[in-house]
């Protein structure tokens, strides 16, 4: 790992832990959405698959404004999420409550997706970098709209699931 020595070499990190991320989680949602029997939740899928694409696209376009390169970094915790999620569906029998968990576990990326923009956005404001702020606002409002859109699913989902199990 490279070492931190200003605001700028941390948002730089970020950034690239950011697209790795994106990477990943574009090629497990595209691997996931093909195994699963809800047609809802595979377009939903389909839609972050979408969201990744334009994630990485825009986070290009900030590297080419920095006039850097991603480096090479950990992803650990994406691909724990990511491994979580795959193991702990891997054994579930009812579909509506593997939906369930598969969407908890996106929002769980998610969730550290968001947070790891927002600080992102943060450094961006210090640096007075504005159009990498002005890309990563529109990041945080897509993601924003997806996670609307996932917790609507996971009630309905969960609802479901509740009228086929014995809870």
């Amino acid at each position: 790992m490279k070492t931190i020595h200003s605001v700028s070499d941390a948002l730089a990190y970020t950034l690239s832990n950011l697209f790795h991320s994106e990477q990943l989680m574009r090629d497990h949602f595209r691997v996931l959405a093909d195994k699963l029997t809800s047609p809802t939740l595979a377009v939903q899928l389909e839609e972050q698959v979408c969201g990744c694409e334009n994630n990485l696209l825009k986070l290009e376009r900030i590297f080419n404004y920095l006039m850097q390169e991603p480096v090479s970094g950990h992803r650990d915790t994406m691909t724990q999420l990511i491994n979580d999620t795959v193991r702990l569906t891997a054994s579930v029998h009812n579909h509506y409550l593997k939906d369930v968990l598969i969407i908890g576990g996106i929002q769980n990326i998610q969730a550290v997706k968001i947070s790891n923009y927002r600080m992102a956005y943060m450094l961006a404001v210090e640096l007075e970098l504005d159009t990498v702020v002005d890309l990563i606002q529109q990041i945080l409002e897509q993601e924003t709209e997806a996670t609307k859109a996932l917790s609507t699913l996971f009630i309905y989902r969960f609802n479901k699931y509740r009228k086929t199990a014995d809870v």
